[in-house]
Order: C-alpha cells, then sequence, then structure tokens
C-alpha cells in the first residue's frame, strides 16, 4: 500500500512539473507578445483603456509566475502570493464598487495575518514537509519497533 502510495505521490509531482513548464511556455509566449504592445502603447500613452489593457497583460504574468511557484514549491506563502495577486489585479482592474473593494482590502489583510501568525508558528515548515515528503520508518539500534523520523511536536522545528 505505501509503495503505491509513494508511485502515486511522485505521479502527481511530475504532473506539477509538466504543468508548470507548460505555463512557463505561456508566459513567456505571453512576453514575447507583450513586447510589441509596448510599443505601440508609447505612441497612445495618455489613452487610459490601452493602459488598463496593458497592466491586465502585465498583472496576468505576474500571476502566472506566482502560480508557478506555487506548483513547484506547494507552501502556503506561495499559495498566499498568487491569491494576494489576484485579489490585487480584480482590484486593479475591476470596476467594483467601494465594499467590494473593502472586502478585497480586508481578504488581503487576512491573508498577510494568517501568514504571519502561522510562519511565526513553524506551521509553514511541517506544512511543507508534509507535502513533499513522508518520511519512512526506520529500525532504532536499540528497539525492534520502526520509528518515524518525524520530530515531535513540540520540539520547536
Amino acid at each position: 500500500m505505501e509503495k503505491i502510495r509513494k508511485m502515486l505521490v511522485d505521479f502527481s509531482e511530475l504532473v506539477e512539473v509538466i504543468l508548470a513548464v507548460g505555463v512557463a511556455v505561456l508566459l513567456v509566449m505571453d512576453i514575447i507578445g507583450l513586447l510589441p504592445r509596448i510599443g505601440a502603447f508609447w505612441e497612445v500613452r495618455g489613452d487610459s483603456e490601452e493602459f488598463s489593457k496593458l497592466l491586465s497583460s502585465v498583472l496576468g504574468i505576474v500571476v502566472g509566475t506566482e502560480f508557478i511557484k506555487m506548483l513547484i514549491k506547494p507552501t502556503f506563502s506561495n499559495v498566499t502570493e498568487v491569491l494576494v495577486f489576484l485579489i490585487a489585479r480584480h482590484v486593479i482592474l475591476a470596476e467594483a464598487t467601494p465594499l467590494e473593494n473593502l472586502i478585497s482590502v480586508i481578504s488581503i489583510a487576512i491573508l498577510f495575518a494568517l501568514e504571519y501568525f502561522l510562519s511565526r508558528n513553524g506551521v509553514e515548515n511541517q506544512l511543507l514537509s508534509d507535502v513533499i515528503c513522508r518520511p519512512k520508518s526506520r529500525k532504532s539500534p536499540d528497539d525492534k519497533e520502526p520509528r518515524d523520523q518525524v520530530p515531535p511536536e513540540n520540539s520547536g522545528h
């Protein structure tokens, strides 16, 4: 059963890497397509609609970049960064009501507070170790029973 679980985890990690590479290729294509638009924007730099389109593309690239980081290294911090950029993109580009903007700002504040308190308590490291690898059991030289390599929760790790 453990062997099947390891194969599934390895397979899912491979799929994540393949998706990250695919997103990276799309981002490079988007950046290349963005370069001529920057030159064209220079000619109509007073047009706020063109600026909004350009800003939307740039923020899309930023969100895509953060998404790649999240796929490669799925930590709470990386997930938080993706969500913050998505919410910020919405606030900047969407014609939202003041209440919607307030809710977005409160959402970002909650995300930052969660990240601060969880990283302060070492939860991020524990989450990352749980996601990336499960330690194998090993036998102690003195014991006949296998022991996990995971340190006790109160050890400060």
